[in-house]
């Protein structure tokens, strides 16, 4: 894949996600800006609030340098801006997952091609492998609870010899999850979808992603 050899500067105030660190500015990124910057500008201006506070979050958690569970709340509360509402056929860990994997597509990386420079060993962790994860961390941290040991532990996978805990993985998987479902929704012309509650209630509705019918499906399975 074609690059733009350039990387990016952070203010001191910033702390991204290790992976975050390496990124290069790739040229389908500088096309997506040129392409796509408009109608963001348009979302993030007007009355489609589940795209704008989806954004909103998964920015300010690139502020909390000290607090990475405030971090991962913010960008857990981003996701559920996309994915979820306080509707109860349109919430629950199983309705976001769902939909995720759905929109997504459950066999996609984290990590695009390019994100990680050459020295970087890619994990080819999927979509599908990690989001049962991400919310399992959500809830436990949303719900005052201790953090496993484990969340500590090294991955199998080695960035230049440096060992990265599972934790670190989740926060590149969340921001991933996040910053793809917004340009997925630019790209698709999807936005009049999240503009509010009642709008994605409907879309994902009608696939069939809502609880009752997620949970027959999973319940139907031999």
């Amino acid at each position: 894949m074609e690059l733009l050899m350039v990387g990016f500067n952070y203010p001191a105030e910033i702390e991204p996600p290790r992976a975050h660190v390496f990124f290069y500015l790739k040229t389908q990124d500088a096309h997506n800006l040129r392409t796509f910057a408009p109608e963001f500008l348009r979302a993030m201006r007007g009355e489609f609030w589940k795209f704008r506070m989806a954004a909103q979050f998964h920015e300010l958690g690139y502020f909390q340098r000290f607090d990475p569970k405030a971090r991962y709340l913010l960008w857990a509360s981003a996701i559920e801006s996309i994915y979820t509402s306080s509707h109860r056929n349109h919430k629950t860990a199983l309705v976001a997952k769902s939909r995720i994997k759905w929109f997504l597509e459950e066999n996609t990386p984290i990590y695009a091609p390019g994100d990680l420079p050459q020295l970087l060993a890619d994990p080819h962790i999927t979509i599908g492998d990690i989001v049962g994860d991400v919310y399992e961390i959500r809830n436990i941290i949303a719900h005052g609870d201790k953090l496993p040991d484990r969340l500590d532990a090294p991955r199998r996978n080695e960035f230049c010899n440096d060992r990265v805990s599972i934790y670190q993985v989740l926060f590149d998987a969340a921001s991933f999850i996040i910053r793809t479902s917004l340009l997925k929704i630019l790209r698709d012309n999807l936005l009049d979808h999240f503009a509010n509650e009642n709008a994605a209630n409907a879309y994902f509705g009608a696939q069939g992603l809502t609880l009752p019918k997620i949970a027959a499906a999973i319940a139907a399975q031999p």
